[in-house]
């Protein structure tokens, strides 16, 4: 079968890092913000992944590539904000978990670039 870590690469490293920051932040997050704002948080990642794959490089964004970007995550924002707000469930959360949370979806953009970025090479 071959050796373990022939194939392995700091690149290969570097997304397992970040992946278990993405999810160390989320878990540790729902200790400090309800549910339903992690989920509508969540549902807006695409935001982070073009912005951080287009801070760094791997990413060359269109004009409409961006709008359709923005749209979606609108429209999901709208859609989950909806459900959120008849609970009253986001007077409950932490600044601290708040950031916990974005500090997630920054993680996300930056395993999705760095991975794209990995294919690439």
């Amino acid at each position: 079968m071959g050796d373990l870590f022939s194939g392995f690469s700091r690149g290969d490293f570097v997304v397992g890092l970040l992946n278990f920051l993405t999810m160390y932040c989320s878990n540790f997050a729902l200790k400090f913000v309800n549910y339903p704002f992690m989920v509508l948080a969540k549902s807006a990642k695409i935001l982070p992944i073009i912005l951080t794959g287009w801070l760094t490089g791997v990413y060359k964004l269109t004009r409409s590539q961006v709008m359709i970007a923005i749209t979606i995550t609108s429209g999901l924002v709208i859609f989950n904000a909806a459900k959120m707000m008849k609970k009253g469930s986001i007077k409950d959360d932490s600044w601290f978990g708040i950031g916990l949370v974005f500090l997630s979806l920054l993680f996300d953009g930056f395993v999705s670039s760095v991975t794209d970025q990995n294919k690439k090479s």
